[in-house]
């Protein structure tokens, strides 16, 4: 089970990667429109950060102690 566990945890890392590059070459494509780079990057950062609680808030079997 370890090793399915393992094999699929880059798949949201490689969604992620993949949309911000999407993002990227958006904002590139309108540059010569401010306003429509400035939302493109806010949803950026947006979707971001969602992904980033998301990542903190999942479940690990790794128990921390400080």
């Amino acid at each position: 089970a370890r090793s399915l566990e393992a094999s699929s945890s880059w798949k949201p890392a490689l969604a992620n990667a993949v949309l911000n590059v999407l993002i990227a070459v958006t904002c590139i494509v309108f540059i010569g429109s401010e306003r429509t780079a400035v939302y493109i990057y806010s949803a950026g950062l947006a979707i971001s950060a969602f992904n980033r609680v998301a990542t903190a808030l999942r479940h690990t079997e790794v128990v921390y102690i400080q």
